[in-house]
This record gives C-alpha cells, structure tokens and sequence, in this order.
C-alpha cells in the first residue's frame, strides 16, 4: 500500500466528511466527483479502474439499481461488476417548489399543478435519476399534467429556481435542505 493512494469516487456529488476515510486508513484518500450521465458516469470510470482495490465508489441507488436498466444495452451488471461493501444508509426525496408558488401542502402542489392548463416542468437532477423516476410516478399516478426537465445534477437547476425559471422539482433531501432552511425554497412532502 506504501505510494499507492486510494480514491474515491462519488458519482453523485455528496460531498460530506467522507475525507475523515483518509484519517481511518492512515493515509491520502482522493475524492473525485464524477456527476452526471443519471450517475453512470462516475460507476463506468470506477468499473474501468486498474483493479487494485484502491478505488472504491459511494453512490445512491441510481447506478446500481436505476441506470442499468434506463439503457438498451446496459453499460455494467451491478451485481457482476462491482464488489459491494457496505450498505450505508439511505435518504429521502423532496418535493420542493419555489416560494412564488402557492402550495405549502401536496393537496395545493396537484390542485396547482392542475390549474395551470398546461404542461407544468418538473426539474430533477437528471435523466434517470430517482427525482425524475419520483416525479414521473407522481405524475401517472395522479394523471398530472408534467413534463420532466432532467439536468446535470441539482445544482443548475437550483440555479433555476432561484432565477425563476423552474417552479418545481424533486430532488434528494440533503441537497434542498440548506435552501429550505434559508426560506429560498419550499419543500411540500418528503418521500421515505
């Protein structure tokens, strides 16, 4: 292990004290994001990593249990290709709107949505993502009128949202937060 320095990839960016890993093995640990692709991105570079055991991935369920099966030909077995170590935990998902938006509960957010005569975009933090499979549900099984803006990763479409330009969107829990608290947003339900 002497000069090699184990990394860690993180195709979603969940930045969190996962740096303290480097205090626990005793040596340099990288932390390498790698967004975007509904994660596939990050869990491809991991899969054509040099197998040494020093590149290990921490992820949410989309690259393992959502974006193989998004794909014709998936990229990667998610059972076959990978060794999974830990199960670590898991997180909720937000619905959340803009505070223009007059709904505080689910009951105004689908009474708004179907008075707006139109499609209503709903944003998430991508393609595939669980946002995007949350959303796609909520709109089947209420037979809502929505239509999915997927973008790369949270960050630009909070940007959005806070320029106005997206109303809505369901995102993970630990990435509105911060925002909620600040009153920049309003979260309406929270997933289990």
């Amino acid at each position: 292990l002497i000069g090699v320095m184990p990394k860690l990839v993180q195709p979603a960016a969940i930045d969190s004290p996962l740096r303290t890993l480097s205090d626990k093995l005793g040596q340099t640990v990288v932390v390498d994001n790698k967004p975007g692709g509904g994660t596939t991105i990050g869990a491809n570079f991991v899969l054509a990593a040099k197998d040494d055991y020093h590149t290990l991935m921490l992820s949410n369920s989309a690259p393992l249990s959502i974006a193989p099966y998004l794909f014709d030909k998936p990229p990667y077995d998610p059972i076959k290709d990978f060794s999974h170590v830990v199960y670590i935990g898991s997180v909720a998902n937000a619905f959340v709107v803009r505070p223009a938006v007059p709904a505080k509960t689910m009951t105004e957010l689908i009474a708004w949505i179907k008075g707006q005569g139109k499609p209503v975009p709903f944003g998430s933090g991508g393609q595939g993502s669980i946002g995007h499979i949350i959303g796609e549900m909520f709109k089947a099984e209420l037979g809502l009128n929505m239509e999915h803006i997927g973008y790369r990763g949270a960050a630009p479409m909070f940007q959005d949202m806070m320029a106005g330009q997206l109303d809505f969107a369901v995102v993970t829990l630990t990435e509105v937060l911060p925002l909620a608290k600040d009153g920049k947003l309003t979260m309406i339900a929270l997933t289990v």
